[in-house]
């Protein structure tokens, strides 16, 4: 996940498949964590809470990105191809529209998230995560 943030999407924040990527692997740590005998287990708050759902979300549903631009607009029903949103274009950014509850409890006044600013909360969540380090020990 570091690699797709770093690499990726931070280089390509308008890169819905570097976005997927990214939300689609968060999603599935804690299954793969469960496999290290490292499950996480259900989250304690509802900050956290809402971090996993919103990446489960995003990673069975990638319709809910748009797209930002000066130059392009991308609507939640249109399928643009793949050179429209790649690392070539400069400018804009994903965005994703969270209900009232989750922009609440992530204590956001707006509902509107970019993609590359909440994959940075999930990163920074996952990174603090004490069963990563746990996990890091077993599998060395």
């Amino acid at each position: 996940m570091d690699a797709d943030f770093t690499f990726r999407l931070r280089l390509a924040p308008i890169d819905a498949y570097a976005a997927f990527d990214f939300f689609a692997a968060a999603n599935q740590l804690p299954e793969w964590l469960g496999r290290a005998r490292c499950a996480p287990g259900t989250p304690r708050n509802g900050y956290d809470q809402t971090l996993r759902v919103i990446c489960a979300e995003l990673a069975n549903g990638a319709k809910h990105f748009t797209l930002n631009s000066a130059t392009q607009e991308v609507r939640a029903d249109d399928v643009p191809d793949r050179s429209a949103i790649g690392g070539s274009h400069r400018g804009g950014s994903l965005l994703i529209t969270l209900d009232a509850d989750a922009a609440r409890a992530l204590k956001r006044s707006h509902p509107v998230i970019s993609a590359l600013e909440l994959a940075g909360l999930v990163l920074a969540y996952w990174k603090t995560h004490p069963m990563i380090a746990r996990a890091e020990k077993r599998l060395k």
